[in-house]
């Protein structure tokens, strides 16, 4: 293969590696074009699909390079028919990976492909390991919103804030995966002056399994009483979790807009974890983290098998076309 299709295939599949992950990136952050597929149709029909959020916005970005990818392939197959090893092959109805010759290297990229997962799977199981022990060395910090709305701290991960969740101002979403349901609630969380023309500067994450809505029932520390939290309505009580900023989903804060709900520039979100009395404790063994490893290992053996497979498959289709499947083609 000349080294100008060799730069135009690399040229592809660079672009292809960086579309795959701004969507990758836009699907967990839930902004840039996901969150505008997944805004647009909840404005539009009520409802969003993910994999039209997904799909549509990868067929757009590739569409730049569906010309090159074409040229590419002609070109490709023009110097296979020029190719000795490879002509052979196709004149005995060959396609495909089938009739190329095998090449040296090919054991040396399928094991090199087979360790990603792996290698991808122990820096997760590290980063989250060292991750939740540094969460348990994190201070447990208090804010009271009547008082001020000013956080005591700069870099807070974890914090206790008493306020008055406006549930009647709140925005809600119900997630559907393969029939397993799960309901997002995001409700602003404010001083009991607040009026719906003032900015939000805080939000509760409340997130539960099933399409229900999820009823906080905890100690309530301003009264000293256990409570339950009402369907609707305000709510004055102290809510303890994880604090980001700015991380609303764009299609979220759309949505808040939408309602007449200012939010603050800047702004944060509590990810409601119950009552924190202090220290919050390991997620090691709930979350499994034990696994990760293991199913790396798992995705890593699928890989190797199929390129075996495959080398298999190959070895055996040229046989049949009666060629040498020992002969080696260069890079």
């Amino acid at each position: 293969m000349s080294n100008k299709l060799n730069r135009l295939k690399a040229i592809y599949w660079i672009y292809f590696a960086i579309t795959g992950c701004y969507i990758i990136y836009c699907y967990v952050t839930k902004t840039g074009l996901y969150a505008l597929m997944i805004d647009e149709q909840l404005r539009l029909f009520g409802k969003a699909e993910v994999n039209i959020a997904i799909f549509l916005p990868l067929i757009m970005l590739m569409l730049p390079v569906v010309p090159l990818a074409s040229y590419v392939r002609k070109k490709e197959r023009l110097e296979r028919l020029q190719d000795t090893n490879s002509s052979a092959a196709i004149e005995a109805g060959l396609t495909g990976p089938a009739a190329v010759p095998e090449k040296r290297s090919y054991w040396i990229w399928i094991s090199a492909f087979a360790l990603v997962p792996f290698l991808i799977s122990l820096a997760a199981y590290f980063y989250m390991s060292a991750t939740d022990a540094s969460d348990q060395k994190q201070p447990l910090y208090h804010l009271d919103l009547a008082r001020s709305s000013d956080l005591p701290a700069r870099d807070i991960k974890f914090i206790e804030i008493s306020g008055v969740l406006q549930q009647d101002s709140e925005y809600g979403l119900t997630e559907d995966t393969s029939g397993i349901k799960s309901s997002n609630r995001y409700v602003p969380l404010t001083d009991t002056a607040w009026t719906p023309d003032r900015p939000v500067k805080f939000f509760l994450y409340l997130k539960s399994q099933g399409d229900q809505r999820i009823a906080i029932g905890h100690l309530n520390k301003k009264t000293g009483r256990f409570e339950v939290m009402p369907p609707r309505g305000s709510y004055d009580s102290t809510f303890g979790g994880q604090l980001s900023q700015n991380s609303l989903p764009d299609y979220v804060k759309s949505a808040f807009e939408r309602r007449g709900i200012r939010i603050a520039e800047r702004y944060y979100v509590l990810d409601w974890k119950g009552d924190l009395d202090g220290p919050v404790h390991s997620k090691y063994n709930s979350e499994m983290y034990y696994l990760i490893p293991l199913l790396g290992a798992f995705f890593s053996v699928v890989v190797f098998a199929g390129g075996g497979i495959a080398f298999l498959n190959r070895h055996r289709q040229r046989a049949r076309a009666g060629l040498r499947s020992d002969s080696y083609s260069s890079m």
